[in-house]
């Protein structure tokens, strides 16, 4: 399991599941972190991303030659993956700018701790390649985004012969070399 922060909506059941005897790595917690570790097949290296004052980590996953990126609670992202040929990105689309009230209680806390549909569509364009197969949109904030316009804008953007798709309860996703299947 990879936790992000230590904020108790990502990190509540971490106790659990190393009771139970599954690994987690929550980079968050390290006093001399690694940027990297192994899971089986799966090679993960985690980076750092903005989340107010929170200590928050994404993660580069390459498992049996699939390359994926997740990204979530971060304002933005300091780096390019353009390079690795990226072929999944999992990332945060909290909020469309104008449905953004600065009367919410939260409001410092979603502009400045989550991503935007409009940052999303930046980071998608910034580093697709033609490897780029699949884009998940999660963490998607219930009253502050329309799904099928920031799935339609982000489809825009990643073109065509990506599968872009919503994150929901119960998707589940097989990811395999020739593509995403359905």
């Amino acid at each position: 399991m990879l936790c992000t922060h230590g904020y108790l909506d990502h990190s509540k059941a971490v106790k659990d599941f190393e009771n139970m005897g599954i690994k987690v790595w929550k980079p968050f917690s390290e006093s001399n972190l690694t940027d990297h570790m192994k899971f089986g097949r799966f090679l993960v290296q985690c980076f750092p991303l903005p989340h107010n004052s929170m200590p928050n980590f994404g993660f580069y996953i390459n498992a049996d030659g699939q390359k994926i990126l997740y990204l979530t609670d971060y304002e933005y992202c300091r780096f390019n993956f353009k390079s690795l040929q990226v072929n999944h990105i999992i990332c945060e689309c909290n909020y469309q700018q104008e449905l953004v009230s600065r009367d919410l209680a939260n409001y410092e806390h979603k502009i400045r701790g989550h991503s935007s549909l409009d940052y999303c569509k930046r980071f998608i364009s910034e580093n697709k390649t033609s490897a780029l197969r699949t884009v998940i949109l999660c963490h998607m904030g219930a009253e502050t985004t329309i799904a099928g316009e920031c799935l339609a804008e982000v489809q825009k953007v990643a073109g065509n012969g990506v599968n872009v798709v919503v994150a929901r309860k119960g998707l589940e996703i097989e990811l395999i070399e020739s593509g995403c299947p359905f």
